[in-house]
């Protein structure tokens, strides 16, 4: 959803600077609530591709508590 491939992003290229600013190292957001922010603000542009999208949570082994 980020590279826009086929249509084109704005024409100045800055519709979504703000939302990738808030990625991290890996490209990923830092909570669910900000991917689904950038998915809410892609979707209602009127270029956008339309079908069946979803936020995933990823762990880093490193992150996961042992219990």
């Amino acid at each position: 959803m980020f590279i826009c491939r086929w249509h084109g992003c704005d024409y100045e290229g800055t519709e979504f600077a703000d939302d990738f600013s808030r990625l991290n190292d890996n490209g990923l957001f830092d909570s669910w609530q900000s991917a689904y922010e950038y998915m809410v603000h892609y979707l209602n542009q009127d270029w956008t591709e339309r079908g069946i999208f979803g936020i995933y949570e990823i762990y880093s082994k490193n992150n996961v508590e042992s219990t």
